[in-house]
């Protein structure tokens, strides 16, 4: 008697969803899509907005006490 295979497809409304966020080599990068398309995961790149607010929870802004300031800071 042969066993009958059930496929579950990745995304159903009952599985639980992590977000990750990894970093890697951009030499890795093509595999890790090529992975993900296979699994049926979804990539979902932050928007400039979030990753504004990001920087601004964090503290990574800087305040200029006028235009002047802001124009005369030398380059990093």
């Amino acid at each position: 008697m042969k066993e009958k295979m059930v496929h579950t497809p990745a995304f159903e409304p009952d599985n639980l969803m992590e977000t990750v966020l990894v970093q890697l080599p951009k030499a890795d990068l093509g595999f890790l899509k090529t992975l993900i398309d296979r699994m049926g995961w979804h990539i979902r790149k932050r928007s400039v907005c979030e990753q504004f607010l990001d920087d601004v929870r964090n503290g990574d802004v800087y305040e200029y006490k006028s235009v002047d300031d802001l124009l005369n800071e030398p380059e990093p």
